[in-house]
């Protein structure tokens, strides 16, 4: 850090720039250099949070490291104003005020033997929110929870709890110049919340009995003398939603050549209300199913060589109901694959 000052003290001293400029190069460095120790430290400390079960966990964390974080956030405290605007502040949910919110508070509730309960999602995204306005001041607590809530919200989960939240934002900080950024996404929200109180389309097909289904056999049963596009997906990848943009122009084309359309999801079971809701915000019309554990370990062993999966992944099935490409191309890809299909058209 000193080598880097250095060059800006030189700088300063041939007055090629000014004292505005040097403090605001020594907050930078300062905050900078110390978001890289705090994630020095808190990694060490997450290891104290594994399941003992882990081959990684370790059931004390480092005296030496514990009085180190302490002077740390002392010297470079996250509640400093002009600390917004430095690197150990980029980007959302930040490294340096992260680490504080969901490192060193939790090592201190622990240190003081202050341990919560076991919560669900939202209860953690409210005692996160709790922590970060009893312990933060309010410049920077503004801006973090706006982090928190761009990123979330960009997530496309939790929509309904994350609308009270953003709700509650707006009402503690009514002209937030973070509201700007939010408000799209917001949007976003309920026009996702609207799309999935609907009943599915005639288009939209889930699979009757698909949680019974536990082979790829059996699953391509009803499809047979038919040429079949697969699309593996899941609710949670984010690659696999970027291409649901060109689902449209697939489907005229699809329809057109007599080609079946199969969603296959690899959600586990706590991820099916998200599952069957982006199906209707997407309006991905063909069949659905979500792959249960045995037909999934089925499918890691055909497509990906049993080592779990890869997404998003395309596959055609030919007339003769044998796998004919492997790794076809994406939607996005439009004519190069509508020519990659047809090969298969009879």
């Amino acid at each position: 850090k000193q080598v880097r000052l250095n060059i800006f003290n030189i700088l300063f001293d041939e007055k090629k720039i000014d004292k505005a400029f040097m403090d605001f190069m020594q907050v930078n460095l300062d905050y900078y250099h110390a978001s890289i120790m705090s994630e020095v430290i808190s990694g060490k400390y997450a290891f104290t949070q594994l399941s003992i079960e882990h081959p990684q966990y370790k059931s004390s964390f480092p005296a030496d490291f514990a009085a180190l974080w302490e002077k740390l956030y002392k010297q470079y405290p996250v509640s400093f104003p002009a600390a917004l605007e430095t690197y150990g502040y980029n980007g959302g949910f930040n490294v340096y005020a992260g680490n504080y919110v969901n490192g060193y508070i939790s090592w201190l509730r622990n240190k003081n033997k202050i341990v919560p309960p076991p919560m669900n999602w939202a209860a953690g995204m409210k005692d996160l929110f709790q922590a970060i306005q009893s312990n933060l001041s309010p410049v920077a607590a503004e801006y973090m929870e706006a982090g928190i809530l761009f990123t979330e919200l960009n997530r496309e989960k939790n929509y309904p709890e994350l609308l009270r939240f953003t709700a509650d934002f707006k009402r503690r900080y009514p002209k937030s110049s973070y509201t700007a950024y939010l408000d799209p996404l917001i949007a976003r929200a309920n026009a996702y919340n609207r799309t999935i109180s609907t009943d599915y389309t005639s288009d939209q097909k889930i699979i009757p009995g698909y949680a019974a289904i536990s082979s790829f056999g059996a699953l391509m049963a009803p499809f047979r003398g038919k040429t079949v596009f697969i699309e593996y997906w899941a609710s949670w990848c984010i690659t696999c939603k970027d291409q649901f943009s060109y689902e449209k122009e697939l489907q005229q084309f699809l329809l057109q050549k007599g080609v079946e359309h199969l969603f296959i999801s690899v959600d586990d079971q706590h991820h099916e209300d998200e599952w069957k809701s982006m199906i209707k915000y997407y309006d991905l019309k063909g069949s659905h199913i979500r792959a249960n554990e045995a037909l999934l370990k089925q499918l890691s062993g055909i497509f990906w060589s049993g080592k779990g999966y890869a997404l998003p992944l395309y596959v055609i099935i030919g007339t003769d109901g044998n796998i004919r490409e492997y790794d076809a191309l994406g939607p996005s890809e439009k004519k190069k694959l509508y020519q990659q299909i047809q090969q298969y058209v009879q």
